[in-house]
């Protein structure tokens, strides 16, 4: 992690139709990555060969005709339809929901395969997450995109895979003498943190080391009270999931980590009394680039440099390498502490609290090296200082105060999805949020991604038309069963090519019967038994499509969800949907109608729902949404779990 001379690759790129960064002469490249995903495009264009071929084969046979009226043959990889998954935030249960689902969506388990969906997730180009979501999908990248996400999960000692140790709390690993041996093993690395340079350290580094022990490789329950060669995955980079043999080959969609910024510099007040201002920057990791495609900054960095420090293009010191630690990252994305900070809860302030115990450990051994450094958020030497000064709102700031992407509200990681330059036609939100009282969705998120468009320049993002308002997922029980928001961007009958202003989204809530998967946050640990319920749980779940009165699975789910998927390509192609798709649009679509108001919403070019939703502005029924409202609970001693904690994630 120590500075190194080597001087960082010179290189200029500009990506329509987002703006440039400002400079003084445009003609002269600085010495940065700007505006542009060069390597991400590079990787898309051979991921998408394999994509097609895989799309061919999930809607060969009786499938194809049914959802599809033309050929298949006529497909290539620029009229493919592109197809991204949001896995959202909320802790284990998260990255337990997103590993159910993909295992349904995959198909590579037996139990999976039963859903009747294999194929989707390796017809996909993208894979977004964040926090909990993060866990899963990081894991997934480290351990070379296994084809079984219950071996995933739980380990597998014939495959070498060592699962995710879930029994082990999160927070609180063992009895006290074993959480004493983790607290100074890692105390110890982040002391060769500090000592490898000018970066502060904080409890989102003491966070991170310890999501390393469960969701990368090189921690079993054998060593994992123990600091061997391995080091659980201190060595791990998120740079190095180049070398992976899923990433030569591009077997995995492309992987995006979302982060939010808690900056001195904040331009507006928290939407629903969340932590931090929607109109924050919200950042993206892959393993190749770092940045924001929001148009305030608009800027990317290479990842294997991050930790680098810059002013206005141009490196001011020694170029940095080995800070993109894979667990720091994942640490980052699911950094929610500032919210029980700034609310002064007893989860970080009482004595008793293992939070507590940690973040004053850190503060007696660093405070006096870094004595304005704040301890509730990750700490990143800021790559964009000096960049559209006036525009960017922490141009001029040092650091950036990197933490969990859902603490603006938008659990749901769908914005890098709806970013126009990646042309994303169809996207699957995975919404494993906890807002009700029965830790189920609410919508709240997605009222979050639909207030954001609100306020972001026209252009910058292409949302389909959706509910402005909590009461109306739950008045029309969108919030419990399977939604298509956006399906009217596509005309039904076509004699010439169409082409959509936006996605279509699949919205795939959490809403489980059985509640087996309708676990708190706060729940930070889960025996075997547990794991393999939720998985369980999960498939079916994700393989019901709307359910019958009765309660049984819809037998033409995998057809309306593949209709779903080829929506927008045969609009580009100039293709009728056929009599089966339009049936199953009537049953899930979205209308537009606001029940509770009557009025309708409608898209703009920029995403945007334009309709006016006086008096359902989200306010009523935000039950967990709260940050201020759910973490004042506290805890009872060391060793308790969370009683209640962030419904936006752990």
């Amino acid at each position: 992690m120590s500075p190194q001379p080597v001087p960082l690759e010179r290189e200029f790129i500009q990506l329509p139709p987002l703006p440039a960064a400002q400079f003084a002469d445009p003609s002269t490249p600085p010495v940065f990555v700007l505006v542009g995903l060069q390597a991400e495009s590079t990787y898309l264009s051979s991921r998408k060969t394999l994509a097609l071929s895989s799309l061919k084969a999930y809607l060969n046979g009786t499938l194809a005709s049914k959802v599809y009226g033309a050929s298949l043959d006529t497909l290539n990889e620029t009229t493919m339809p592109t197809l991204g998954i949001a896995v959202s935030g909320g802790g284990d249960r998260a990255a337990l929901y997103g590993a159910g689902a993909l295992a349904a969506l995959g198909g590579g388990d037996p139990k999976g395969a039963k859903a009747g969906l294999a194929g989707v997730l390796q017809s996909a180009a993208y894979v977004s997450a964040l926090s909990g979501g993060s866990w899963f999908l990081s894991s997934l990248l480290f351990n070379d995109y296994p084809t079984s996400m219950y071996d995933l999960v739980l380990g597998n000692a014939t495959t070498g895979q060592t699962g995710w140790i879930l029994p082990i709390n999160l927070l609180t690993p063992g009895n006290t003498s074993q959480q004493a041996l983790v607290l100074d093993q890692i105390m110890a690395d982040l002391t060769l943190k500090k000592d490898a340079g000018p970066f502060n350290v904080t409890y989102g580094d003491f966070w991170a080391r310890g999501l390393s022990r469960h969701f990368l490789p090189d921690t079993s329950l054998s060593n994992f009270y123990t600091n061997d060669s391995t080091n659980h995955g201190a060595s791990t980079l998120l740079s190095s999931a180049t070398s992976l043999s899923s990433w030569t080959s591009h077997r995995m969609p492309f992987p995006l980590i979302v982060a939010t910024v808690f900056s001195p510099n904040e331009k507006a007040a928290p939407f629903m009394k969340n932590t931090v201002p929607l109109q924050n920057v919200v950042y993206e990791f892959s393993p190749v680039e770092f940045g924001s495609y929001d148009p305030e900054l608009a800027a990317f960095l290479p990842v294997e440099h991050l930790g680098t420090s810059f002013n206005a293009g141009t490196c001011t010191g020694g170029t940095v390498t080995g800070f993109d630690n894979a667990g720091y990252v994942m640490g980052i994305s699911s950094n929610l502490w500032v919210a029980y900070n700034l609310t002064a809860s007893p989860t970080w302030t009482a004595a008793v609290s293992p939070i507590n115990v940690a973040w004053t450990t850190i503060n007696s051994t660093f405070h006096s090296v870094q004595p304005n450094q704040r301890l509730d958020i990750s700490a990143v030497p800021n790559p964009f200082r000096g960049i559209n000064n006036g525009t960017f709102e922490d141009s001029n700031e040092t650091q950036l105060g990197l933490m969990d992407g859902g603490l603006d509200g938008e659990v749901d990681p769908i914005a890098p999805l709806l970013v126009p330059a990646r042309g994303v036609d169809t996207m699957i939100v995975l919404d494993s949020t906890a807002d009700s009282a029965l830790n189920k969705p609410t919508g709240a998120s997605m009222v979050a991604t639909y207030a954001r468009s609100m306020v972001l320049p026209n252009g910058t993002q292409s949302l389909p038309p959706l509910p402005p308002s909590i009461d109306v997922y739950i008045a029309q029980g969108l919030n419990t069963r399977p939604v298509f928001f956006g399906c009217t961007g596509t005309p039904a009958n076509l004699t010439s090519p169409s082409v959509s202003p936006f996605p279509l989204i699949i919205y795939l809530p959490n809403a489980d019967p059985t509640g087996k998967t309708n676990t708190t946050t706060a729940q930070l640990d889960y025996n075997i038994t547990q794991q393999n319920a939720f998985l369980d749980a999960t498939v079916s779940l994700t393989g019901r499509g709307m359910p019958s009165t009765n309660g049984s699975a819809d037998a033409e789910w995998s057809t309306c969800l593949a209709c779903a998927m080829v929506e927008r390509t045969r609009g580009r192609n100039g293709v009728s949907r056929t009599s089966a798709c339009e049936s199953c649009f009537g049953r899930y679509c979205w209308s537009g109608s606001l029940a509770v108001n009557g009025t309708t919403a409608t898209g703009g070019t920029n995403g945007t729902a334009t309709a006016t939703a006086t008096g359902t502005s989200g306010s009523a029924t935000a039950a967990g949404k709260s940050a201020a409202g759910k973490v004042g609970a506290g805890w009872g001693a060391v060793g308790a779990v969370v009683a209640v904690g962030l419904a936006v994630l752990v």
